[in-house]
């Protein structure tokens, strides 16, 4: 008897209601509108706990994810480097577009936009960073490779209001906002940092998280993390 890949069925399932939302029922109101959202640069401060905005050339630090399509999908991004007092470094890339309705405008995920850009990817697994005593944020953390490059990742997106990685959950969104006539808006947040010591850039990265979390006010933490969810 031949058997079905019923993860593959089920995304095949949800692309059809997907095509049929954005083409048939026409959602036609922005969440972008409601928010009257600051920029990325407004809201990220340039020092977080131990870690301050370097002037470093932008150059340097371009995300592949966001140089292949930079205003094609994105209507706001900001790129900084940031540096502790032991000279770690934290490199962040915020990519905001304001409709995340369908695939075609969906913000471009790493795993597929790096490969473009030359790099491999690999070990590829998503864990939850414990922000405070009564949040935790599911992340997807995958390493980059590329001659003489070595680039630990760590990334979520934001639609609508809601965290989400990509798959099943990310189609389940689109689909519930298009059923109610909402257009989400989409945010892609990534860290990484260019260093052989992968989980010493983890715990960086999460470090640097977590100070950028206790310095947001509420509606920005909701931009950023997404509506909190209890433990």
């Amino acid at each position: 008897m031949k058997m079905f890949n019923l993860p593959v069925i089920i995304i095949s399932i949800l692309m059809v209601f997907s095509y049929f939302t954005v083409n048939y029922l026409k959602p036609t109101e922005y969440m972008a509108n409601l928010k009257n959202q600051e920029s990325l640069k407004s809201i990220v401060p340039k020092q977080l706990g131990d870690w301050k905005a370097s002037k470093i050339e932008l150059a340097l630090i371009k995300a592949p994810d966001v140089e292949e399509s930079l205003n094609e999908i994105y209507s706001d991004i900001l790129e900084r480097h940031y540096k502790n007092k032991n000279s770690d470094d934290v490199f962040l890339s915020l990519a905001y577009g304001t409709d995340q309705s369908s695939d075609q405008n969906q913000v471009h995920r790493p795993e597929f936009c790096y490969p473009a850009q030359g790099f491999q990817i690999t070990h590829i697994r998503d864990e939850k960073i414990k922000l405070d005593a009564e949040r935790t944020l599911l992340v997807r953390r995958l390493l980059a490779t590329a001659p003489g490059r070595v680039e630990p990742i760590t990334y979520w997106i934001v639609i609508g209001d809601k965290v989400t990685l990509p798959g099943v959950s990310r189609k389940l969104i689109q689909l519930k906002y298009g059923f109610s006539g909402k257009i989400p808006d989409g945010l892609l947040f990534r860290v990484s940092s260019i260093t052989e010591d992968v989980e010493l850039a983890y715990q960086n990265q999460d470090d640097f998280i977590k100070a950028l979390f206790n310095q947001l006010d509420v509606k920005q933490k909701e931009f950023v993390f997404g509506r909190a969810v209890a433990l």
